[in-house]
């Protein structure tokens, strides 16, 4: 018998809410003063993870404003009144996350980039797999990016996928549940 892990990560961007949090910060970045907007944009030599950094600490985002997955909301308390921890896990800046995760209050806990790492694919799922279990969790998302991810979980749940990933997780992972927005 199988037991079903008790622990939920969620992506945030496209999973959670529709939009990209990297996005819009960066449709945003436009109209900052020119100097900032310079200062900025120069960090990209220093890499993608630092660019997305110091952007992130330029654009304010509010969390009101965004579209969350009312359909995958609902699941998820439902899950947490059955026992389950619920863990927000994103590629976006970890003060962005941050801002969801007391603006949503249904998560147990986060974990995002920052200015020294880009939480994303297989370096979320090795980071998940190391602080939850190998195999030892479930995982919500939505990108390519994500099949780094649900090669370290017990189960996926895909939101919002394109129909070609859709096959391809059906075929490469233990599915448990679909949700579209």
């Amino acid at each position: 018998m199988c037991l079903i892990p008790k622990t939920i990560c969620v992506d945030l961007d496209g999973t959670l809410i529709a939009e990209d949090l990297g996005k819009i910060a960066l449709s945003r970045l436009m109209y900052l003063p020119w100097k900032e907007q310079a200062l900025i944009s120069l960090n990209i030599i220093h890499g993608y993870t630092s660019f997305k950094y110091k952007l992130s600490n330029s654009v304010t985002i509010d969390p009101s404003g965004l579209r969350y997955n009312e359909e995958l909301i609902s699941w998820l308390v439902k899950k947490k009144i059955d026992g389950h921890k619920l863990i927000l896990a994103s590629a976006s800046q970890s003060n962005y996350v941050e801002k969801i995760f007391n603006h949503i209050k249904i998560f147990d806990d986060y974990h995002a980039s920052n200015e020294k790492i880009h939480l994303i694919g297989s370096k979320k799922g090795k980071y998940l797999a190391e602080k939850y279990g190998n195999n030892q969790f479930i995982y919500c998302g939505n990108s390519w990016f994500d099949l780094g991810v649900w090669k370290y979980s017990r189960y996926a749940v895909a939101v919002n996928v394109p129909p070609v990933l859709k096959i391809i997780i059906k075929k490469k992972f233990n599915i448990i549940k679909t949700f579209d927005m």
